[in-house]
């Protein structure tokens, strides 16, 4: 592989990676949680209850959850208590089958 091969795709993906930020900021009323997908029975629905999110919905997959954002730094107590990610909750739609 050439160096201007290698040279663009390291820019196309650090192009979707910017724009997968862009696109999975929390900016609305609903988080939604995704932790350790190995971590065992319930570990979204812990990691919320640890930092004092209300829970709005859980499906299937225990690693992910719905929360309620009240706007007093539910994201950092979300990472601070295990969360691998804290998504926009508009993904739900596509993770958890649900919209709420």
């Amino acid at each position: 592989m050439s160096r201007s091969s290698i040279l663009l795709a390291l820019n196309a993906a650090a192009m979707a990676a910017v724009l997968l930020a862009v696109a999975a900021t929390p900016r609305g009323d609903r988080l939604l949680v995704v932790t350790n997908p190995f971590a065992g029975d319930a570990a979204a629905v812990r990691v919320a209850a640890v930092a004092g999110t209300p829970i709005v919905s859980s499906g299937r997959t225990s690693f992910l959850a719905v929360v309620a954002d009240d706007g007093t730094g539910a994201v950092s107590r979300l990472f601070a208590a295990g969360a691998w990610l804290v998504l926009d909750g508009s993904f739900a739609t596509s993770c958890l089958g649900t919209t709420s």
